[in-house]
């Protein structure tokens, strides 16, 4: 398997290699890992304080994660984007997204982005702060009414509730910095575990 996805031995259903290395996904327990560096790269108002190498400590399950250290941005918005190099479609019928979070106490917050075929961006906000130090696991919903989903075209103001143009790629996580803490902070991300939603 390449570029660090793996299918879990539960139920394989196809791969299928098509756009720049990789093409559309079906499997359950879809996992995209943290363990290639390589693959990954680091974007948004707060990245040029910021750095990411390979966690030290792996997650409770003993898998990889990708430790982000950043500085206090002083833009209105500090964010930090790590985006997959590679393009990766998604299930259409995708439901949520799982991973562990290495936490700091912070209250940062973390996103999942996607784009669709109309080369909207849709991004989805777990509901849960970073308000706990060590391992945690985190879940987001995936599904377009869901609450904590925004979407936009570039030069757009972000609107709720729009419903995507399928195919959805991945783009990537989002950290989102509390900007009301003036100190430098580190967060630590396992492997994407992705629900497709199959019955």
């Amino acid at each position: 398997m390449r570029s660090g996805l793996r299918l879990s031995g539960k139920v394989r259903l196809g791969l299928i290699v098509a756009l720049a290395g990789l093409g559309p996904l079906q499997a359950a327990d879809l996992e995209m890992s943290m363990g290639e560096l390589p693959q990954w790269r680091l974007q948004g108002t707060a990245a040029e304080s910021a750095s990411f190498e390979a966690s030290a400590a792996p997650t409770p399950d003993n898998g990889p994660a990708i430790e982000i250290a950043y500085a206090q941005s002083r833009h209105s918005d500090p964010f930090i984007e790590l985006v997959r190099g590679k393009v990766v479609y998604m299930p259409d019928d995708l439901k949520s997204v799982s991973f562990w979070v290495k936490g700091n106490g912070r209250g940062d917050s973390l996103a999942i982005r996607l784009i669709d075929d109309d080369r909207a961006t849709h991004q989805w906000t777990s509901p849960e702060k970073i308000t706990w130090n060590g391992w945690r696991k985190v879940t987001v919903t995936l599904a377009p009414d869901d609450p904590n989903h925004l979407s936009w075209k570039s030069g757009e103001s972000p609107e709720r509730g729009r419903a995507p143009s399928y195919p959805l790629f991945f783009r990537s996580v989002v950290l989102r910095i509390h900007a009301e803490v003036d100190e430098p902070g580190k967060v630590a991300i396992g492997d994407l575990q992705f629900d497709p939603g199959l019955n």
